[in-house]
């Protein structure tokens, strides 16, 4: 098993706290693969060891893929876009449109997963974190590697899944239709490498175009999603997959901060047996609040 998280200056101490779970509650045999700018790799080096692989943006990324921080301040230069939009490189091969941030860092973890070292490659968020043991067998049943699907958990009134959905299905070159569709966004998820390179060359064979130059230019993207619609549908037949409708992660999705109150409460609701606890980096809570519900949760847990 290896872990796979893409990181960036701001989310730096949330993914110390998530690199130290990993190093406390995975086998010694895990290696955690981080994935960096290019100009942050020095802010990185700390993370170095004998159980963590620092990736740049640029080995993973092809030539043509350039940064492009120049693009937000002319951005802000015009006006609000650049608060929603945060550019992150350019694709010299087609550079309209810009690709975002929140784009990129799901095409690099596409292209991570198959060239790391693993039979089972766990994707996690740095604002995850670990508070119970997990290993090969936390994602296994009956041998097999279990598929994250909430049957029918996307409906019209969730747009930005539903956008997903559409985008996935035209780059595996699937026939499209209408909401209902599955849900399959959860992190930590855990995905066969060998999968996602056949993916890869799905998308090229339908596209005519490298994979990552078209998933890079998507305006709205999920990982997750694409995996998911892949193998339910490419792969095998949903009837066929051996799946689970739980995350085992408990969630903060709010993207406003976490009071001491709030945060006492969520800590409270903690399914016993969950795996992971995601407080969002978009929430900004305090680190001292996130910190102390994540501790309320474990001695919660390790009294049951």
């Amino acid at each position: 098993m290896a872990v796979v998280t893409p990181c960036y200056s701001p989310d730096k101490e949330l993914c110390r706290e998530l690199h130290q779970s990993v190093l406390d509650f995975t086998p010694s045999s895990t290696v955690h693969h981080l994935i960096v700018p290019d100009a942050e790799m020095a802010s990185f080096a700390s993370f170095r060891g004998p159980r963590s692989v620092i990736w740049s943006y640029g080995e993973l990324l092809p030539p043509r893929f350039v940064p492009a921080r120049w693009v937000n301040p002319v951005l802000q230069r015009l006006g609000g876009l650049a608060a929603s939009v945060n550019v992150a490189a350019i694709n010299t091969r087609r550079p309209w449109p810009p690709i975002r941030g929140w784009i990129l860092q799901q095409a690099l973890k596409l292209a991570a997963a198959p060239r790391v070292d693993a039979d089972v490659v766990v994707v996690v968020d740095a604002d995850v974190q670990f508070i119970r043991p997990v290993s090969v067998s936390t994602f296994i049943r009956d041998g097999r590697l279990m598929l994250y699907r909430v049957e029918g958990g996307v409906h019209p009134g969730l747009p930005d899944h539903v956008a997903w959905h559409r985008v996935a299905r035209r780059l595996l070159g699937l026939p499209e239709h209408e909401p209902p569709y599955h849900d399959y966004v959860t992190s930590p998820i855990a995905w066969d490498p060998k999968a996602v390179g056949a993916l890869q060359h799905r998308i090229e064979t339908v596209t005519g175009r490298p994979w990552i130059d078209a998933v890079s230019a998507q305006r709205k993207f999920s990982e997750c999603t694409l995996y998911g619609t892949f193998v339910d549908e490419v792969l095998g037949s949903p009837a066929n997959q051996v799946t689970t409708d739980r995350s085992r992660c408990h969630n903060y999705w709010d993207e406003v901060p976490m009071s001491a109150e709030k945060a006492s409460e969520f800590a409270k609701a903690a399914p016993h047996d969950d795996m992971a606890v995601m407080i969002s980096a978009k929430s900004r809570t305090p680190m001292d609040i996130r910190r102390s519900a994540i501790a309320e949760i474990q001695a919660s847990t390790s009294r049951r």
